[in-house]
């Protein structure tokens, strides 16, 4: 096999057309009716997630308000804690102050305690000044430890406040740490219901868009239905080429639409199959006609097709006839518009006599009742 006709078989064979039986369109409209019921069950997973969703906003709109106010208490605590800590500092200074003037103090007590008190006064000859002179030597001592005393418990109660205002801001910031998590958190599933939200909806386009494939292919079962096609005159062909001639181009053979181009349902299994041409039933035996000029690309026994025969139209254009009784043209051969291409029969087929008919232009199918002339 040469490496083009592979590239034509490749572009124009993909698989064995799908073949029903009478069950197919009972099978459509029961696969109609679970796409309805799968659609309403889509629907009310995708309220019901998106109810989650605004519930899940309300929430993180709930933490974002709480951290906003609980920043605001922050901002507080944090101005307390700067005034408390500046009072603490203010009352150290003032102890270390105290704590210098005392030292001096303690070092001339020292040294009125190596020479004495009576010596260190022996300079003042009034007994009542000495006296008032040690006494208030003694009160200046005393008052130094009072007042140390005392800035000291002013300091011990600052230092209290400290650690009250810093006790106040570790909570805060553990509160806004948990807030903040709780929020990042509903996020997480807010994303995560939005994509699920998502999911469902694709899903339901692609369940609304199935079920109107299925729709058309039920319509199309039943209009097709006991309609016999191709019997009439073919019009005469449009100016141009295989892509100008759509609407006008000429059966292949006279016979009914027994399964139309799109989506189908097997009865058996209720799978749904892509139908890439028409099966046209017809007498066996039947001529089959090229409906526009070509080149033979194919024609030989195919797995799946029987008797087949592909033809090039140009740019691009296909056509393709299966399960042939006999074809009576070889790869590379011209042939012209209505020009025979051999006879419907089943070969490859088990349920007897039927022309299989495709168009494709390059590797996608395209309806054949769109192009065949009324």
């Amino acid at each position: 096999m040469t490496a083009a006709l592979q590239l034509v078989l490749t572009l124009v064979l993909p698989g064995a057309p799908f073949e029903v039986d009478t069950r197919e369109l009972e099978a459509v409209r029961t696969r109609i009716a679970r796409e309805r019921v799968r659609n309403h069950f889509l629907r009310r997973k995708e309220t019901s997630a998106i109810r989650a969703i605004l519930r899940l906003d309300r929430s993180i709109e709930e933490r974002t308000g709480e951290l906003e106010r609980l920043g605001e208490r922050m901002s507080v605590v944090e101005t307390d804690l700067r005034r408390v800590r500046a009072r603490l500092d203010a009352v150290q200074n003032r102890l270390s102050a105290l704590h210098a003037r005392a030292g001096r103090r303690a070092a001339a007590m020292h040294r009125i305690r190596r020479i004495g008190l009576e010596a260190f006064l022996v300079g003042i000859e009034d007994p009542v000044a000495q006296r008032r002179a040690e006494d208030r030597f003694r009160f200046v001592i005393a008052h130094d430890g009072r007042l140390a005393r005392q800035i000291r418990a002013v300091r011990d109660r600052r230092a209290e406040a400290v650690a009250e205002v810093e006790a106040k801001r570790a909570q805060l910031r553990a509160t806004e740490r948990r807030l903040a998590d709780e929020r990042s958190e509903l996020a997480l599933e807010q994303a995560e219901r939005r994509a699920f939200v998502e999911a469902l909806r694709r899903e339901r386009v692609e369940s609304d868009r199935l079920a109107r494939r299925l729709r058309r292919a039920e319509r199309g079962a039943v209009k097709e239905s006991d309609r016999l096609r191709g019997h009439r005159p073919p019009p005469a062909p449009r100016p141009g080429g295989f892509g100008r001639q759509r609407g006008a181009l000429a059966w292949p053979t006279p016979g009914r639409v027994e399964v139309t181009f799109g989506h189908k349902v097997d009865p058996a299994t209720g799978v749904v199959l892509q139908q890439s041409g028409i099966d046209l039933r017809a007498e066996e035996g039947a001529l089959v006609r090229a409906p526009f000029a070509g080149t033979v690309s194919v024609a030989r026994w195919v797995e799946g097709f029987g008797r087949t025969v592909v033809l090039d139209h140009g740019d691009g254009w296909f056509t393709v006839y299966g399960h042939l009784q006999a074809f009576w043209t070889e790869p590379g051969r011209p042939v012209r518009r209505l020009q025979v291409l051999g006879t419907v029969g089943a070969s490859g087929s088990e349920k007897g006599a039927f022309l299989y008919f495709e168009i494709r232009r390059g590797p996608e199918p395209v309806d054949p009742l769109d192009w065949l002339a009324e």
